[in-house]
């Protein structure tokens, strides 16, 4: 899959936003989903943002339910390699 998206000159990066762009989330949880790639803890990005952790939690709840996945490693796995968008 690695060299598929090689071949075609788009880095797995530029794959993550194309996708994110495509699968009907809000300005927030793309956000949200943003800084979970980046490794940053639920409270973190809570602080950041200006929101509890409870509602950043909700946050992906919901990005999990709109993109059939259970968990992060999933959510990002799905994000940056999905090739139909």
């Amino acid at each position: 899959m690695i060299r598929q998206l090689e071949a075609t000159g788009i880095s797995p990066s530029q794959r993550f936003e194309i996708n994110l762009g495509t699968v009907g989330l809000t300005a927030r949880e793309k956000d949200i989903v943003r800084q979970v790639r980046s490794g940053k803890t639920y409270k973190l990005i809570a602080d950041e943002l200006y929101i509890s952790e409870r509602t950043v939690s909700k946050h992906i709840q919901n990005v999990f339910e709109k993109l059939g996945v259970s968990n992060r490693v999933e959510l990002l796995n799905r994000l940056e390699i999905w090739e139909n968008g």
